[in-house]
């Protein structure tokens, strides 16, 4: 019995055949190549150059982007922001005063807006710094009015804000004036 269960580990004659005349291979050793591989495969080399062109191209697109100063939008926003702030100060300014006053704007594109206070007379001009041009959303809105003890504008108005100066450039953002005197900029329009 143990001869049976021992019997794949039996000596092998020299034909390659062991006592039960099964055929086995004779066994190989393993030697290990006398040349040593110190580079790398062509595909190696093709992805490694693949991911480089990948990293480099969108570092160029970056780069490009920042250093010929194609952050209109953003020049466009923050010229929006400073609007925003400046109305909201010319609001605060008609409620102390106890005076309202008027808003008029161009038909067409205009780098500015200009305000003038009902009792005095006087004007206040906002004006963009030069890469921003605002233009009213609707045909018939020339002018609004606002009144401090109801703290309303009469008409609501948007003026859409571009950074092109041409009619059917698209508007960055939008600022919006409602009837209730709350005002918001923002980047869809109302």
């Amino acid at each position: 019995m143990t001869a049976s269960l021992f019997a794949p580990f039996s000596s092998v004659r020299r034909d390659g055949h062991d006592e039960e005349g099964f055929f086995r291979p004779p066994k190989i050793p393993f030697v290990a190549s006398s040349r040593r591989s110190f580079g790398f495969s062509l595909v190696e080399l093709l992805f490694v150059l693949g991911v480089m062109t990948i990293l480099g191209g969108s570092l160029a697109l970056t780069l490009t982007h920042r250093l010929l100063g194609n952050d209109a939008t953003e020049t466009v926003r923050e010229d929006g922001r400073r609007f925003a702030a400046w109305l909201q100060g010319r609001m605060t300014e008609a409620n102390r005063r106890r005076e309202g006053f008027q808003l008029f704007f161009s038909s067409g594109l205009t780098e500015s807006v200009l305000l003038s206070w009902n009792a005095t007379g006087s004007t206040e001009r906002f004006t963009a710094g030069g890469k921003t041009w605002f233009s009213v959303q609707g045909a018939f809105v020339t002018r609004s009015t606002f009144t401090p003890m109801q703290f309303t504008f009469s008409p609501a108005f948007t003026l859409e804000l571009r950074s092109e100066r041409r009619p059917r450039a698209v508007p960055v953002c939008y600022f919006v004036a409602s009837l209730y005197g709350r005002t918001d900029l923002r980047d869809t329009p109302p």
